[in-house]
């Protein structure tokens, strides 16, 4: 299926006008391809079933801000949203846009964290929770750790910003 896969690829970019590879190229990415893939699924621990995570509203007066995001390394791109809601539940703002950079997973978490909170000022929120999936960008955020030398400065950006 590798080989079909990079014979694929190889025809679009000799259709995009890109070089073409020779069979023994072909072959060999194939092989990569299947080797990093193999050594992926043997890095990966079995999870245990756990208790799905339940959104819970914030109290009055707060609002909640929750944020993602998305690194899409093939667009050299990063993708970073945010929902805002009430106690009820009720989605008062939403912001998405694409950083054109290739950020590593936890720059683009903190970056992400960056533009919500500027978002959530513009529109108003002063009173917000903030949720994220990077417990290195909370704990940094809390002042629990010190914050990794790779996202220092969005996160000081971050806590002058609030």
């Amino acid at each position: 299926m590798t080989i079909c896969w990079e014979m694929w690829k190889n025809r679009n970019a000799v259709w995009n006008g890109g070089p073409q590879s020779t069979g023994k190229t072909i072959v060999k990415r194939a092989l990569t391809l299947l080797q990093d893939y193999h050594a992926a699924i043997e890095e990966i621990p079995q999870a245990r079933p756990t208790e799905a995570v339940k959104w819970h509203p914030p109290d009055y007066p707060f609002y909640k801000m929750n944020v993602d995001v998305a690194v899409l390394k093939e667009l050299q791109a990063t993708g970073i949203g945010t929902v805002i809601r009430d106690g009820e539940g009720k989605v008062l703002a939403v912001m998405s846009k694409r950083i054109l950079a290739p950020l590593a997973i936890l720059e683009a978490e903190a970056k992400s964290m960056e533009a919500a909170v500027q978002f959530a000022w513009e529109m108003g929120f002063r009173d917000i929770i903030c949720e994220t999936d990077s417990l290195s960008l909370y704990q940094a955020l809390v002042g629990y750790t010190e914050a990794p030398t790779c996202i220092d400065a969005i996160v000081s950006s971050i806590l002058r910003s609030i």
